[in-house]
């Protein structure tokens, strides 16, 4: 029978670890950040064909006007949409940089949730392997998923705006965690790392190796997340619109889908013409497992049982492709989460995340009461002393042994933490006024 919601994050174990799909020997880069060789170009590829590769910068960054879709619906009088990036700036991710920062207060952070986020940044360099990558299994999570934990580790550093070729109090362990991912990309851009849910760790690693290449226009990184974002592509299930825990699986869930669909988006800001289609697919599949009057509650595989994890995913993958918080859809989505704030007697990183994500970009009373509450939450479990300070207990669902262990649940804290200027929100609404101003604390 189809996976439970329980099954949502639960790693497998590995299968082939050593081949790509079709037995093929994995292909290693062996050059670090700098001077790295490009996977070998397969004959499906479907990325960046009308964009030529990069020698001594990136091509245009196309920020999220593109990046959540060339078909936005004109907004209307009263609310307007805040790019990321206007046209006058020159990063998508200049929310991020430490000068921008400094108002984090009036965002919704603290000097409090600051301090937590350092506290985790040296947990995760202090945590480092030799070689660049986060031990999953080391961790306490499934063994083999070190593409995935990597990913979540280096996420982390970007939404802090630390970049591997930026001098900074985390350069070195950026720099390390890109170069592993970059040497150990199996052929055609694979990520899986071989295992039975190694989807999960493609989603993750691409969005990293995305940011990576966005922040810094390295070159060197174009053709890997190139590849990366491509291989997503060719795995998905075209006829269901979805993916599963392995390339092209002839079933799908709103768990991986919803990665993969971020994965995506972050390689459409980084400045790849990711096409369309994917998308629409994608669209197709949150529309199957959609339930609710205005179809904004959604479940793991099918419509019948909508959970409040699938629902805070399906919720954001709904923003990122277009949909504004005034649609009934996305306030059946937050009507649905505000039945179940986030509470210790039940952690769950994974809900805790998404719904962070969500709830910012929708905004309003629900996420004022959610962010206070998440605050609380978080600077109080975070460990402060001994060997594991600066992490969080992988207490959680989906964070224990067949997890992701201590590196995803300190990740998925620290990243709801960064959530504040991660990313700009995608719409505000503004309130007729004198000479047009919004309202003191108004969004």
């Amino acid at each position: 029978g189809a996976p439970t919601a329980a099954a949502e994050f639960t790693l497998g174990a590995p299968v082939a670890a050593a081949a790509a799909p079709g037995g093929a020997p994995m292909h290693r880069h062996s050059a670090p950040i700098g001077g790295v060789p490009g996977p070998q170009k397969l004959q499906a590829s479907v990325i960046g064909a009308d964009v030529a590769r990069p020698t001594g910068g990136a091509p245009r960054l196309m920020g999220p006007g593109d990046m959540i879709t060339r078909r936005m619906p004109r907004l209307p009088v009263g609310e307007m949409m805040d790019l990321e990036a206007p046209a006058d700036m020159k990063s998508n991710y200049f929310s991020r940089q430490r000068e921008n920062r400094r108002n984090v207060g009036r965002l919704g952070g603290s000097d409090e949730t600051e301090e937590a986020i350092a506290r985790a940044l040296d947990w995760f360099t202090a945590h480092q392997e030799p070689d660049g990558r986060w031990d999953c299994g080391k961790q306490g999570g499934k063994k083999g998923h070190d593409f995935a934990a990597t990913g979540f580790a280096l996420l982390c550093y970007f939404g802090w705006d630390a970049r591997h070729n930026r001098e900074g109090p985390y350069q070195k362990p950026v720099a390390a965690g890109v170069n592993w991912m970059v040497r150990n990309m199996g052929r055609g851009g694979d990520m899986t790392g071989g295992m039975d849910r190694g989807m999960y760790d493609q989603g993750v690693a691409t969005m990293a190796l995305a940011e990576a290449y966005g922040m810094t226009h390295d070159p060197s990184l174009y053709e890997p997340v190139r590849q990366a974002a491509d291989f997503i592509i060719r795995a998905q299930n075209v006829e269901l619109g979805g993916w599963r825990y392995r390339p092209g699986a002839r079933d799908s869930d709103t768990s991986v889908v919803g990665w993969e669909v971020m994965a995506l988006t972050c390689a459409r800001m980084a400045g790849l013409r990711v096409p369309q289609p994917p998308f629409d697919r994608a669209q197709r599949w949150f529309d199957s497992v959609a339930d609710g009057k205005h179809n904004g509650r959604y479940g793991y595989t099918g419509s019948r049982n909508p959970t409040h994890a699938m629902t805070a995913e399906g919720m954001f993958c709904q923003q990122l492709m277009g949909r504004r918080p005034t649609d009934p859809r996305m306030q059946e989505s937050a009507d649905f989460l505000k039945m179940a704030m986030p509470t210790l007697r039940q952690p769950n990183y994974y809900y805790w995340y998404y719904g962070c994500l969500s709830l910012y970009q929708h905004g309003g009373p629900i996420w004022e009461t959610w962010n206070e509450t998440m605050k609380k939450i978080f600077l109080s479990t975070q460990i402060r002393t001994g060997d594991e300070a600066g992490s969080w207990p992988p207490n959680g669902r989906y964070t224990g042994a067949s997890g992701g262990g201590r590196v995803m649940s300190t990740a998925m804290s620290t990243l709801s933490l960064e959530v504040y200027y991660r990313y700009l929100p995608m719409y505000r609404s503004v309130t007729p006024g004198p000479a047009g101003k919004k309202p003191p604390g108004g969004k």
